[in-house]
């Protein structure tokens, strides 16, 4: 909706929910959500009124990092184990795959590993999340670290691992680059 509002012209709440199929009245709840976090949509009342957004007044950019990622990971894998949950479940996890992938490709550095590493590593993490075997990661300036891998996701040709690290028991995600070498646990 931001990025629609931003192009400098009015919408109405009516055009703007055909944009993003919503309902109009799903467009006001936006506006004062959006107004609770900082972002101030103008408003012109009228039959000529609509909503506007000037990021100029406020350049406000609404950022994720790994750190936020991985606590929503944690509370992925927490609901996950309660089969009540399912559908929230579900959800999350789409939620989820959006912001990965937004801090993901907000990530302009280039990261490089040799086609062989990578289908090293993919073969022995895919192999340890289907099997729920814990892994021993050596990473780069993070000596090694005991780790319950559960996803793997993909970027640009950027290979990502996330799961469970022993180490700081709390969920990390580490790019294919950053791991050294591997062994599996049993």
């Amino acid at each position: 909706m931001l990025n629609i509002l931003n192009g400098g012209r009015k919408y109405t709440s009516k055009e703007l929910a055909n944009k993003i199929e919503v309902s109009p009245r799903q467009i006001r709840d936006y506006v004062e959500e959006l107004e609770k976090a900082g972002i101030y949509i103008e408003s012109v009342k009228g039959r000529h009124g609509g909503y506007y957004y000037k990021s100029s007044d406020y350049d406000y950019k609404i950022r994720f990092d790994l750190k936020e990622i991985n606590i929503l990971e944690k509370i992925y894998l927490l609901l996950s184990k309660d089969n009540e949950n399912k559908k929230l479940t579900e959800e999350l996890n789409l939620i989820l795959e959006k912001m990965r992938y937004i801090v993901l490709y907000s990530n302009d550095n280039e990261i490089f590993v040799n086609e062989i590493e990578k289908k090293n590593l993919y073969n022995i993490l895919s192999n340890s999340i289907k099997e729920n075997i814990d892994v021993m990661l050596y990473v780069k300036k993070r000596k090694q670290r005991r780790f319950l891998p559960h996803s793997i996701y993909i970027n640009n040709g950027n290979y990502y691992v996330t799961g469970y690290c022993y180490d700081v028991q709390d969920i990390r995600t580490f790019p294919f680059s950053e791991i050294l070498q591997i062994n599996i646990l049993k």
